[in-house]
């Protein structure tokens, strides 16, 4: 069968890893110019940023990705990929017919049982399919299911997001910050983590720092201009370590609309009744299994993406 996947994020990228290695044809359709979704690496003048997913929670689910061949070093009581969290989602995508900057805006269908059409922004046929999987956030999928399923889109729309503003900023000199990771419980604070780059195993050298905002606070800013924000996190940052920092020589900030899912469908996946279209992303998780103290715990996040991409995957081929 011919497949599109729409987002190349980890829920997409292991639904379309599952599909082709099923033997069958797969397209993965990715609005962005790089793969990765949350779990990206922005890289600038200054060094690279893990500016989506921090680190890797520890649990069982880690055993999956044994296959792919990736390096996982420790840090923070947690894991991240080497050299960067962008590695993860490379592995995943390797070998697949991936189309950076292809914005689909229409999912069309002429009867049930029948190949969808996938349209793009600009009213571009981007051609059939007789499987569509969207993996796109909750709010988007809805979107794009609203003419083909609007029974999954409204399952879709159900679902809540968290925002988060995130500044990356870099230094010349070593900043005289006692500390390489912060993390924060509380919704309202500003930064809900700090991470220093050049502190996770194999990352390169430099004074780079990404801060995230609790989610209360990026609600309430979320309309905000970027520059005054990211200053605003780095004025926090200096909080933290009780001294105002000097003016970083980059800052750049990044506004994540969709950042974390607050409450998921419990299901591992959305699919029509005819199997022609489904849905699935770290918003559609089953409860975790008892006794698996990692997996799902933190924030849902990769872990949930991974297990709904090839759940979609399994669902849409049964």
């Amino acid at each position: 069968m011919r497949i599109a996947v729409i987002g190349a994020g980890v829920a997409g990228l292991a639904c379309a890893s599952e599909l082709a290695s099923a033997g069958h044809d797969v397209v993965v359709l990715e609005s962005s110019r790089s793969v990765g979704g949350r779990a990206a690496t922005r890289r600038t003048e200054a060094g690279a940023f893990d500016d989506g997913c921090p680190l890797l929670a520890r649990g069982s689910w880690l055993l999956e990705l044994a296959p792919l061949g990736l390096e996982l070093a420790c840090f923070a009581e947690r894991e991240t990929p080497v050299p960067s969290m962008e590695t993860l989602c490379v592995a995943l995508g390797a070998g697949l017919d991936v189309r950076a900057g292809v914005r689909v805006a229409r999912i069309v269908r002429a009867a049930r049982g029948t190949t969808v059409r996938i349209e793009s922004g600009d009213g571009i046929d981007l051609g059939a399919f007789d499987r569509v999987a969207v993996t796109a956030p909750a709010p988007r999928s809805a979107e794009l299911l609203a003419d083909g399923e609007p029974d999954l889109a409204e399952r879709a729309g159900r679902v809540l997001y968290a925002p988060c503003w995130t500044a990356l900023a870099a230094w010349d000199e070593r900043l005289a910050l006692d500390f390489d990771w912060h993390r924060e419980a509380a919704g309202a604070t500003p930064v809900a983590w700090a991470c220093r780059e050049s502190a996770k195993p194999g990352r390169e050298p430099g004074e780079r720092w990404t801060v995230q905002a609790g989610p209360l606070w990026s609600r309430a800013r979320l309309g905000d201009d970027g520059d005054i924000v990211a200053r605003d996190l780095v004025a926090a940052l200096g909080l933290l370590g009780h001294e105002p920092l000097p003016p970083p020589t980059l800052l750049l900030a990044h506004r994540w609309r969709f950042a974390r899912c607050v409450e998921p469908l419990r299901e591992p996946c959305l699919v029509s009744e005819d199997l022609c279209i489904g849905a699935a992303g770290d918003w559609c998780a089953p409860p975790p299994a008892p006794g698996d103290p990692g997996a799902l715990q933190e924030g849902l996040g990769v872990p949930a993406a991974l297990h709904a991409g090839r759940a979609l995957a399994r669902a849409l081929i049964a």
